[in-house]
């Protein structure tokens, strides 16, 4: 009994340091001269929706999230795009959303979400009366800061009212689900082949909630030895996995999020990783809130865990 509190420990150790490890950044006025009344004046280049300074970040490029297209009064050729910063291992930045005038080149008519927010936008969805924007709170609340702390991981919507399309309120938040803490789920873990598993993420509370990223996995093997996972993005085809940056879920009451867990069963050519077989598997929250652990029998030389998915 001593020997299985103490792998215990260690497990829940091993997860808070996977967490740890898996997470992470007036000139001058002039006096203008104006030209000659027969010149014509050059036409300014328009906006560029990249500037969530996505070069300062290695390998990381703009993606596009949303776009919705709308009009308002004299304006009917409105646009709101929610744009972030991406790579190929899954992490993403911040949203950044701006309302542009397709009619007048892109112009940017408002910024009504900045990245220093720390927003993961889900959707974006607007009509005469203005932008709605789901999102979550991604960002690290300030210390002793309990409000942003109880938000973080919960999904909100936000309503940013027009009346001329030119102008935005302040956006008000409507909160759609909170984070999902493990009092919410049900944990379940199912066998999908020889070297593979699913784990499943159960929504048994009476209220949606919200989770992201990679569930916190740690492997016991039949030693005794714990045995650390790595994040990676989806082998091609499998039903289970993504190849996008991961997705906020929102988990309906009795609905569920899956992750896969994979693993090579060959020693790589330079015999550098070990091989165990495995005993058992300790599951947390992307935030590395512990689940539980359960059996699981496999060989494993090294285990990759992939990013949650509607189930």
């Amino acid at each position: 009994m001593r020997t299985k509190v103490l792998a215990g420990a260690a497990a829940l150790v091993l997860l808070v340091g996977i967490a740890v490890f898996n997470s992470r950044r007036a000139a001058h006025q002039r006096i203008a001269v104006p030209p000659p009344p027969t010149s014509v004046p050059a036409p300014a280049p328009p906006p560029n929706l990249d500037s969530l300074s996505c070069d300062d970040w290695p390998e990381r490029s703009t993606v596009e999230e949303a776009r919705a297209a709308f009009a308002v009064s004299r304006h009917p050729d409105l646009q709101a795009i929610s744009v972030r910063c991406s790579d190929a291992s899954g992490q993403r930045g911040p949203s950044l959303v701006r309302v542009i005038d397709t009619a007048d080149d892109d112009r940017i008519v408002a910024t009504l979400i900045r990245p220093t927010q720390n927003l993961h936008v889900l959707a974006v969805r607007a009509d005469a009366r203005g932008v709605r924007v789901t999102a979550s709170e991604a960002g690290l609340p300030t210390a002793g800061d309990q409000k942003a702390a109880a938000d973080l991981g919960s999904v909100f919507t936000w309503t940013f009212a027009t009346k001329d399309g030119l102008h935005y309120g302040l956006g008000v938040p409507d909160r759609v689900a909170f984070a999902c803490s493990p009092s919410d789920l049900a944990l379940s873990l199912t066998a999908t082949g020889a070297t593979a598993a699913a784990v499943g993420l159960r929504n048994r509370s009476d209220r949606p909630c919200a989770v992201e990223g990679y569930p916190q996995v740690a492997a016991q093997s039949v030693e005794g030895a714990l045995i650390a996972s790595v994040h990676r993005m989806s082998a091609t085809g499998s039903a289970l996995t993504t190849t996008g940056a991961p997705a906020v879920i929102v988990l309906a009451p009795g609905h569920s999020a899956r992750a896969v867990i994979d693993s090579s069963d060959r020693t790589p050519a330079d015999g550098a990783t070990i091989c165990s077989r495995l005993s058992a598997l300790t599951v947390g929250l992307p935030t590395g809130e512990l689940l539980g652990t359960m059996p699981l029998r496999m060989r494993s030389c090294t285990l990759q865990v992939h990013p949650l998915i509607a189930a």
